[in-house]
């Protein structure tokens, strides 16, 4: 059992992609790659991809530091999965990355507005 899901991440100098596992929130993986995103582009690193894959991770796990429920994989397969995998991929360095999923390519800016719900104002 369990609601299991990757966020795929290819950075520009290796095409092999690291794959994070979550085992519980695969149904949120969208979600959590968009708020991601949205946090490494208000710090200013968006186009650092190192420091945006841990910001990515970082929102995937909340940072629990727990010894189960998440994953890093590396390779050509995600391995145990049930949703389509989001795949961030930088082109070069210093570029924004962009994010595949399905059959379907996105910016930062239009995955974040699609899978982020907007804030309501009071």
């Amino acid at each position: 059992m369990g609601d299991r899901g990757h966020i795929g991440i290819i950075q520009h100098a290796n095409p092999t992609p690291i794959y994070f596992y979550t085992h519980w929130e695969g149904h949120r993986v969208c979600q959590k790659l968009a708020e991601g995103l949205r946090q490494a582009n208000e710090a200013g690193r968006l186009s650092d991809e190192t420091y945006a894959t841990r910001i990515i991770f970082d929102a995937l796990t909340g940072c629990t530091g727990e010894d189960t429920g998440y994953g890093i994989m590396v390779g050509d397969h995600a391995g145990d999965n049930q949703y389509p995998i989001p795949m961030v991929k930088w082109k070069w360095s210093g570029d924004e990355p962009h994010i595949f999923l399905s059959n379907d390519h996105f910016t930062v800016t239009e995955f974040i507005a699609i899978f982020l719900p907007k804030k309501i104002s009071k």
